[in-house]
């Protein structure tokens, strides 16, 4: 059960905002959007109400019962995506799933704050950090709404390839229920032929459009077992790449533009003064470098050898 305090200025029970388009970042915060505002809940969230009925319009919908601006259609009807062997997770069920987690540390954290014998054996030094951070969290989730936080896509491009681009959704209900709700665009890629391989990057930033650091993202090969790719910007190069299909645990050897990496399910390579950094099951790989440099696998350090601006780990 679900309990709203009622908006006087309106007469009527208010909600957080929260649709099934709304970006992924909105169902992070969620749970902690609510407890700010002293919701106890989220509001009617349906798991598996999928739009697989024809209404009067013709369009797809979900068998749901409409209550006004508190009705399921207003909210979020799926959480889970199906499959063919019933529900799936979906991103945004992820990502709601961790906000609640990251709202029940708050609560705990708050609550030590309260309690003077509790916050008397944190110490002052670790009970003002542990303020601090509510206080950031709380900021961050104001500037979500102030729209100086955002996601950056970019991605590699392909033969016969349709790009669009579109504002998402958002539930359109009367008049007087109407209640500000933060959308976001949709991007939605279609590719021509037998077999095509996506591969995009998202980039958080803040701060307004034009803080993203990332300039370019090049391909270093790319094919039905996986993508390997470069990215580099202000600060920042990189390589990252990934393994799919029934194999993907596996050792594969992909290469391009002069270097190579060994790995398996994943890895991730990042280049910087002096040293590199992997992370993943990579071993082995061929790497520019610029210079002598410190080579760390998982956090240990390994020896690699380096000549001609090539670093060489692994066989």
């Amino acid at each position: 059960m679900t309990i709203f305090p009622r908006d006087y200025r309106r007469n009527r029970l208010s909600r957080p905002a929260i649709s099934n388009h709304a970006p992924l970042p909105a169902y992070r915060r969620l749970a902690e959007y609510a407890c700010m505002r002293g919701y106890q809940g989220v509001g009617g969230v349906g798991l598996d109400f999928w739009p697989v009925v024809k209404g009067y319009d013709g369009r797809l919908m979900a068998l749901v019962v409409r209550r006004g601006h508190l009705s399921m259609p207003y909210t979020m009807t799926f959480l889970l995506a199906p499959g063919p062997r019933g529900p799936l997770p979906t991103a945004r069920y992820q990502m709601l799933r961790e906000g609640i987690q990251e709202c029940e540390a708050r609560l705990v954290v708050a609550k030590a704050l309260e309690d003077d014998k509790t916050r008397a054996k944190l110490g002052e030094g670790l009970a003002e950090r542990c303020a601090r951070l509510i206080a950031d969290r709380s900021n961050a989730i104001r500037a979500w709404y102030a729209k100086g936080v955002g996601v950056r896509v970019m991605m590699l491009g392909g033969e016969d390839t349709t790009v669009y681009v579109g504002k998402t959704p958002t539930y359109d209900p009367p008049e007087r229920f109407a209640e500000p709700e933060t959308g976001g665009g949709s991007l939605i890629a279609r590719r021509k032929g037998k077999a095509a391989t996506f591969v995009a990057l998202h980039e958080p930033f803040k701060g307004g459009p034009g803080r993203h650091r990332v300039g370019k993202l090049e391909p270093i090969a790319r094919d039905a077992r996986g993508a390997a790719v470069r990215i580099a910007g202000k600060g920042i190069d990189g390589r990252a790449m990934v393994a799919i299909g029934d194999d993907y645990d596996k050792p594969r050897t992909v290469s391009g533009g002069g270097e190579s990496f060994t790995l398996a399910d994943y890895a991730h390579v990042r280049v910087g003064a002096g040293k590199v950094i992997v992370s993943g099951k990579l071993t082995a790989m061929k790497l520019r470098v610029k210079g002598p440099s410190k080579l760390t696998v998982n956090g240990k350090a390994v020896a690699a050898a380096v000549a001609g601006g090539m670093m060489s780990f692994g066989k």
